[in-house]
């Protein structure tokens, strides 16, 4: 089982048409193993503001892992969550 520590090197990418109600970032996730060794992982993850005021979170590994996705990719959304609510994220 994967226990996630943080997002760390979290950059704000610029687009060349700027649209306000989108960020798209790209960070280093880090995870500790079973055995106590260290995962790092590079992910790309956008921020949607929604019409109706809701956050969208997408959120895509750009390595592949020998791990169940779903549960992986529902912490990193999680945690991109509470950066965004502390105001970590530009």
């Amino acid at each position: 089982m994967l226990k996630l520590v943080g997002i760390n090197e979290i950059e704000l990418l610029r687009s060349d048409v700027p649209l306000y109600y989108i960020k798209n970032y790209h960070g280093k996730a880090c995870f500790t193993k079973e055995d106590g060794s260290a995962l790092t992982l590079s992910i790309h993850f956008v921020l949607e503001l929604e019409p109706t005021g809701a956050k969208r979170i997408n959120v895509q590994l750009n390595e592949t892992i020998d791990y169940p996705l779903l549960p992986l990719l529902q912490m990193l959304k999680e945690e991109i969550q509470l950066l965004d609510q502390k105001g970590k994220l530009l």
